[in-house]
């Protein structure tokens, strides 16, 4: 909370609040399905929710760069509609 609060203080022209959470929550889903997946497949799925340190690490990775890449998504979608924008009304 601390560290969204620093983020969001400063000048946001590089932040896209809606596209890091989109991202996070995407990254998270993949993520967590690929490791219970490849658990299934390696046949050691015994539960959905006690993941050892390199499976965390693996959801946590994922999440950290869906984020990112949510963030770029959406700041790039967002300058062309500011830019139609822009040019529709003159």
């Amino acid at each position: 909370m601390l560290a969204g609060l620093f983020f969001i203080k400063r000048d946001t022209k590089w932040f896209s609040l809606g596209g890091t959470v989109a991202g996070a929550a995407s990254g998270f889903l993949i993520a967590y399905w690929s490791v219970v997946g490849y658990r299934w497949l390696d046949n050691t799925l015994t539960s959905y929710r006690n993941f050892d340190s390199t499976e965390s690490a693996i959801v946590v990775i994922g999440v950290l760069v869906f984020a990112v890449i949510g963030n770029v998504a959406d700041k790039k979608y967002s300058w062309h509609l500011t830019k139609k924008h822009k040019e529709s009304i003159g």
